[in-house]
């Protein structure tokens, strides 16, 4: 019988729930996340929603918003399975001073509907539109903020660690 396996100087084996960072990226490391907003300073989910119509095609859909002959917010909205709006994501082009700066994000979930995945949608599909934050490292977030992200962080945590076990050495026997 031979046996097929990895040793080697200078090897280590994975352990589940230990994802190993590719060539050149960081070991992933915890999010230190604070709300240094207050919930109180956000518009009401109320607010947000009248600026659209209630009822339009089921998922993803884009308005810009028009605020000056100059400045315009992207408007990134989400509706259930029977159109109904039910998350909204606006995103900051370019410096809307004091509040908002370039790349800045504001999430509104319909308060029925919080803990089911639609703010983390909305920002995943924010990324794959226009990638990443230029302010990532400096957010301004509110305590639902922090608890979206710890959510989507623990989510993303879960599935490398599947993703790790499922692909652990294994030996293999071969009888010949």
């Amino acid at each position: 019988m031979t046996e097929i396996g990895s040793s080697g100087s200078g090897e280590t084996e994975a352990q589940a729930g230990d994802p190993v960072p590719g060539q050149g990226q960081a070991e992933p490391g915890s999010l230190n996340l604070t709300a240094n907003v207050a919930d109180e300073r956000m518009f009401s989910w109320q607010s947000q929603a009248a600026q659209y119509p209630p009822t339009g095609p089921p998922g993803f859909s884009y308005v810009r918003g028009q605020v000056t002959d100059e400045l315009f917010v992207d408007c990134l909205l989400y509706r259930d399975e029977t159109g109904g709006l039910v998350g909204i994501l606006n995103r900051y082009p370019t410096d809307f001073p004091p509040l908002e700066r370039e790349g800045d994000q504001n999430i509104w979930v319909h308060p029925d509907r919080r803990r089911q995945g639609i703010g983390s949608a909305l920002i995943t599909e924010a990324f794959f539109r226009w990638g990443p934050s230029p302010n990532a490292d400096d957010l301004k977030l509110t305590e639902s903020g922090v608890q979206l992200l710890q959510g989507m962080e623990e989510k993303r945590r879960e599935a490398s660690s599947d993703a790790c076990s499922r692909l652990r050495p294994t030996l293999f026997t071969i009888s010949g």
